[in-house]
């Protein structure tokens, strides 16, 4: 199953991770944040992105045009090697 953090795409092109209550900044020499926000799955995510869209409307008010992006992350199981254990970011 496929395990995303939502991430919202501000008109001045930085983004930021949804972490279930507000937004971080996501900064290209932090990767390792992108793995810390809050983590959907699925079955999740329609009520996650109305969460975060209301949030969003808040949080960055003169943004008419709110954009948010369900990322996938890589989740470690038997099968693959690298990416990131579901648990560590609930």
């Amino acid at each position: 199953m496929a395990i995303y953090n939502i991430i919202y795409k501000a008109s001045d092109d930085k983004d930021y991770l949804w972490n279930g209550s507000s937004f971080d900044l996501l900064k290209e020499e932090n990767e390792k944040l992108f793995f810390s926000g809050k983590s959907y799955n699925e079955d999740e995510m329609a009520e996650a992105l109305l969460k975060s869209y209301k949030a969003a409307k808040e949080s960055f008010p003169a943004d008419t045009d709110i954009r948010l992006e369900p990322m996938e992350i890589l989740v470690n199981d038997k099968d693959t090697e690298g990416g990131h254990r579901h648990h560590m970011t609930s």
